[in-house]
């Protein structure tokens, strides 16, 4: 990335930006304004509020990331809007908030750590074989190719539980650490054989983020280690990291089964952001999000 895609990157997630597009915005009095992450948000989150909110107007607000979305919040409540809305919601990634004890009043939260850790699940990897691969396999190869999936699913994951303490140790020292940059591919090997750390290349990656003049404690990693073990994993596991492994797995399982290669890739299609056109119908709802929204409505 270059010197200015980097600055240029860094204005769009000034929270000072985001709040002056916030009142730049065109939402009207009568509209629901929903204030999300980012844009994929929306296409997740749009099918729910408009469920809990019939026949309204729903206006979304994509902000350049949690820290802005929380920004915005804060002043929000201590500035009185010329245009009030109908109702002004706030829904943000829950990341590793409840280890490091990170409250935010008033912003729902995801139970998982993000909205794509919903969809890094043996079971969404079953509903997308039903759904989709009807005519091309049998009840009984579909029992099995998820079998193999959530087998090979959790093997991976247990490479990534350091990384991740890792990584949450970071964000204790720094709440706006981004890790966007990092991908699946700095932490772990595989692809279409068997998923195993990368040892080398993830202790440069990951050293990479710590602040000049920062330490990571090594006693905190295995501290949020030790906790990250005794939860589900979609609890600490960064959820464009879950997708991608969840990608990363199913190339596997196609590499194992080879009649079943073509299809398989197009299940992966499903492991990105087509995934969240298929929350309402996979999830049905999310219960702390229709309370919250309808907290107070």
């Amino acid at each position: 990335m270059s010197d200015f895609e980097t600055l240029l990157l860094h204005e769009q997630r000034n929270p000072n930006a985001t709040i002056l597009q916030f009142f730049l915005s065109k939402y009207e009095s009568e509209e629901i304004v929903v204030v999300v992450e980012g844009p994929d948000d929306q296409t997740f989150y749009f099918d729910f509020i408009s469920d809990y909110f019939p026949g309204k107007r729903v206006f979304f607000f994509p902000c350049s990331g949690k820290s802005s979305l929380i920004a915005l919040k804060v002043f929000l409540d201590s500035y009185e809007l010329g245009v009030q809305p109908e109702r002004l919601l706030f829904l943000a990634d829950k990341d590793f908030d409840d280890y490091l004890r990170f409250v935010d009043a008033g912003i729902y939260k995801t139970c998982v750590y993000s909205i794509e850790n919903y969809f890094v699940d043996q079971k969404y990897f079953e509903y997308v074989l039903r759904k989709f691969g009807a005519g091309q396999l049998s009840s009984r190869a579909v029992d099995e190719l998820v079998a193999v999936f959530e087998d090979q699913l959790q093997k991976a994951i247990a490479a990534m539980l350091v990384p991740m303490a890792v990584l949450c140790a970071i964000r204790a020292l720094d709440r706006r650490a981004d890790f966007d940059a990092i991908s699946y591919y700095d932490l772990v090997k595989g692809g279409v054989q068997p998923i195993e750390r990368n040892r080398g290349e993830r202790a440069r990656v990951l050293s990479e983020l710590v602040r000049p003049g920062e330490l990571v404690d090594f006693k905190s990693v295995m501290t949020f280690a030790r906790a990250f073990r005794k939860d589900h994993f979609n609890l600490w596991l960064r959820g464009k990291h879950g997708l991608q492994l969840a990608r990363a797995v199913i190339r596997c399982v196609g590499a194992r089964y080879p009649q079943f290669s073509v299809m398989l890739r197009g299940v992966n299609s499903f492991f990105g952001t087509e995934a969240f056109r298929q929350a309402k119908s996979f999830l049905g709802d999310v219960a702390s999000l229709r309370l919250y929204c309808k907290a107070d409505s």
